[in-house]
């Protein structure tokens, strides 16, 4: 919807949910792609790994769903998908800190 002011510009606004979605996406990834890196590189818990297996399986998952996105309405699933992942991720890093407060004692 666009009014002849340009005030109201509805078919933009779609555009940079998207283009702010996509940008959340790949900061995201890159955080997972790092905390992979660190769990790689020495003793880890596994469920610090299953944590991040799970927020890599969400990520695909909003990323799937951005890729399909035609309407506001679809770019919620983006974000349920963007949560799970969010979620995953820091219950990976909860499992990291508590081992590292068992090693600390």
């Amino acid at each position: 919807m666009e009014s002849g002011r340009g005030r109201f510009r509805r078919g933009d606004e779609m555009g940079d949910a998207r283009r702010e979605l996509r940008s959340e996406i790949r900061g995201l990834r890159r955080e997972l792609e790092l905390l992979d890196d660190v769990l790689d590189a020495g003793p880890t818990p596994l469920s610090a790994r299953a944590a991040l297996d799970h927020a890599f399986f969400n990520l695909r998952g909003a990323e799937r769903e951005w890729r399909s996105s035609r309407e506001h309405a679809d770019l919620h699933a983006v974000v349920r998908q963007l949560e799970g992942t969010r979620d995953a991720l820091e219950a990976s890093l909860e499992a990291l800190r508590r081992r590292a407060a068992r090693a600390g004692r």
